[in-house]
């Protein structure tokens, strides 16, 4: 595994690790689907329904629950599922429709062609290519061969083009024509409940600029107005009645989210903004300012890109106009700044690169010379090593995390993933309380309660090297699923958790199966330990390995006894062997000890990772200091085959002060990483080891 680097691009992404027989005793989730059943097994698509394979790739459906709702091979091809219904075929290549029971909503072959569905229809198509729609329940309401051409359905409006190439509106439900043909030349797709028309001609061809400054937002702005010159927008609804009445603004982009850009001109040429809501109010009021269009960021990265985009960094890239009840907009000089729907200037130009806001959040960029945030081109956000970020700020402008230079910051679901130059990760809320203290782990951007995070820190901007064990964690950073259970296989960074508790994964035998997602099992008693431990000990915990009798009072000072239980647990999660599987391959018998029969303290012994306090005695409940730590780390590494003697003087200051037989010991064990020093330099030999010390040691052990 080692050198080995992850992408977290737009390609599958395979995270490899071993699944330990240790980890089965604290699973958190079910087996919905047995491994082994099915050859190969895809996400669950909305709907609940994910395509199972055979060895041959004849394909089913099955839903979350495991039932096999259309049997493999019933159908030569199952397309993907959109609004709960798929387009299916047959050897012959005729089509047809089901929905997420599996149940024939349109038989197959009554078409020779079915797009899948989007706005609550599908266009559907004969022999000779000529195209009508049928609505959810397959009722064909535009009959085929009615309009030349369509351009879209969007919330059951379909926007077709007659013979003469004049627009009008169609109800898909009731094949109804809302707008006539060649009332407006341009209908833009319908969001909530709205669509943008215009009369005149207007320019289908869309350029999208590499948008570096505000100059080039302005030049934006202009290219369009005058590209638009002449032509007359307004808003309509559903029923064909303008919102926006015609000519009040000299441009207005797309709706989305239930709101759009809109751009006007002043008697002295001044470019104006304003963002208006489907009922046509001003909800940023027109001013002197700039505001990105919502498809800038849809087209200048693309549809993969954003994905991309979204589940690395979250909401950072949303292009919402509004959120929070605040929208982030420019000045002439470039400068962002953020203002309330009142107009209100509530963080002055100048102060933040700030990007746009999510959950009362918004990353605030760094200042680049040469490239902002619209020349980073997908390859450098995946590969660069430059620090993006300087801080988080809420709708106020008050700094949630100091301020200083991040890798990268991806806010969603109401919290902010954080990771930083040194290749730890922390997670903070809204109020910039620190929900998941600093560590070693990259984590993705949260969604519903849930992340992916891999068990390895950042190299470089989104990638990350050596054992990348990976798992799901919650909010607290407890394990919904442990670190190194499985093998994900996942064709982006969200299709393990789509909009329900399941999980499509892969064990270490190559093996798919489908687990359901229950609450996540933290470790018992973690308000007892410090905070900084709370991710490592949830880890550990995760993987199996703590003993019942260290789960809690975890500041306390460990005791010999304890300390060698954790030791042997340890060894049985990482070579997934028992105590006597491991004498019998050594041909070790358990040893003897006057104050205790204990067999796993016993087979400790055999294998040499302890001898005990001396005398025949083990002193089971006696303190231990680091360096009789260090000395029993090391033999535990002798057990797995490592050379521990002679290890090169690793430069601990205080070496001199160990006992002579525990300084090798300690120069190995720092050379592993296996310990770290007490104060940035020293080791601290006779300092006391606690139980979080300990389990923090182990759980950072490879």
């Amino acid at each position: 595994m080692k050198n080995r680097i992850i992408s977290f691009g737009l390609t599958v992404i395979m995270l490899l690790a071993i699944l330990p027989a240790s980890v089965a005793a604290v699973e958190s989730y079910t087996v919905a689907v047995p491994f082994g059943k099915y050859y190969s097994i895809d996400n669950f698509q909305s709907g609940g329904v994910a395509m199972v394979y055979d060895k041959d790739w004849n394909c089913g459906l099955i839903d979350e629950s495991g039932a096999e709702i259309v049997p493999i091979g019933k159908y030569a091809f199952i397309d993907s599922f959109s609004e709960g219904l798929a387009t299916i075929y047959n050897e012959d290549g005729g089509t047809g429709v089901i929905n997420s029971s599996g149940a024939e909503v349109v038989p197959v072959g009554k078409y020779d062609y079915i797009t899948p569905f989007s706005g609550g229809g599908a266009f559907v198509y004969d022999i000779d290519s000529n195209v009508g729609v049928i609505n959810a329940s397959g009722r064909e309401t535009i009959t085929i061969g009615r309009y030349r051409a369509f351009d879209g359905i969007s919330e059951g409006m379909a926007i077709a083009c007659d013979d003469s190439d004049m627009v009008c509106v169609v109800d898909v439900a009731t094949g109804n024509e809302i707008v006539a043909p060649g009332k407006y030349d341009v209908i833009s797709a319908f969001s909530g409940g709205v669509a943008v028309a215009a009369v005149g001609k207007v320019s289908v061809e869309t350029v999208i600029p590499s948008v570096t400054d505000a100059d080039s937002l302005r030049d934006k702005y202009l290219s369009e107005l005058e590209r638009t010159d002449g032509v007359v927008f307004s808003v309509i609804d559903k029923t064909g009645k303008e919102i926006v009445a015609p000519g009040k603004y000299d441009l207005i982009y797309d709706f989305s989210d239930g709101m759009a850009l809109a751009i006007k001109k002043d008697s002295g040429g001044e470019v104006l903004s304003a963002v208006i809501d489907t009922g046509g109010k001003e909800v940023i009021p027109l001013g002197p300012y700039m505001m990105f269009p919502n498809y800038i960021f849809d087209e200048a990265f693309g549809a993969q890109g954003m994905a991309m985009l979204s589940s690395v960094l979250g909401d950072l890239y949303n292009g919402k106009l509004v959120t929070d009840g605040v929208a982030v907009v420019f000045d002439k000089s470039g400068r962002s700044g953020v203002i309330d729907t009142s107009g209100k200037m509530v963080v002055p130009f100048g102060r933040y690169n700030v990007l746009s806001f999510s959950g009362g959040m918004a990353a605030v960029l760094t200042a680049l010379s040469e490239e902002s945030l619209f020349g980073l081109t997908e390859e450098t956000i995946l590969n660069g090593d430059m620090a993006l970020f300087t801080g988080i700020i809420d709708t106020t402008g008050k700094e949630l995390i100091p301020r200083g230079e991040y890798l990268s910051i991806a806010i969603s679901d109401g919290v902010a993933v954080v990771h930083k130059t040194d290749g730890t990760c922390a997670v903070y809320d809204n109020t910039g309380k620190e929900l998941i203290p600093s560590g070693k782990r990259f984590i993705m951007a949260f969604n519903n309660g849930r992340a992916l995070a891999v068990n390895a820190s950042l190299a470089g901007l989104f990638q990350i090297t050596d054992a990348p064990e990976a798992g799901i964690i919650d909010k607290t950073g407890a394990m919904v699923i442990p670190f190194g259970a499985y093998d994900f296989i996942m064709e982006d960074a969200y299709s393990w958790y789509n909009g329900g508790d399941m999980a499509v994964v892969r064990n270490s035998s190559g093996q798919y199966g489908v687990i359901s997602l229950t609450s996540a099992q933290g470790a018992p008693g973690l308000e007892s330990a410090d905070t900084w431990a709370h991710p490592y000990i949830n880890e550990a915990y995760g993987k199996g390995f703590i003993p019942a009798e260290l789960q809690g009072n975890y500041k306390a000072p460990v005791t010999r006894g304890e300390f060698v239980r954790l030791a042997m647990s340890w060894l049985n999660y990482k070579t997934g062997k028992t105590d006597d599987q491991l004498l019998s391959e050594k041909g070790l018998t358990r040893g003897t000890f006057n104050d205790t029969a204990d067999p796993v303290l016993l087979a400790a012994a055999a294998l040499k990772i302890t001898d005990g306090s001396g005398g025949g005695m083990f002193g089971e409940g006696i303190e231990f200091d680091r360096q009789q730590a260090a000395v029993m780390i090391a033999a535990v590494y002798r057990v797995l085959g490592e050379d521990t003697a002679n290890a090169p003087d690793f430069g601990y200051p205080d070496i001199n002060v160990a006992a002579f037989w525990a300084r090798s010991a300690i120069n190995f064990v720092g050379g592993k990483g296996a310990m770290t020093t007490v104060d940035g330099q020293n080791f601290g030999p006779n300092q006391t080891f606690s139980r979080q010390q300990s389990i923090t040691v182990f759980n950072a052990m490879k």
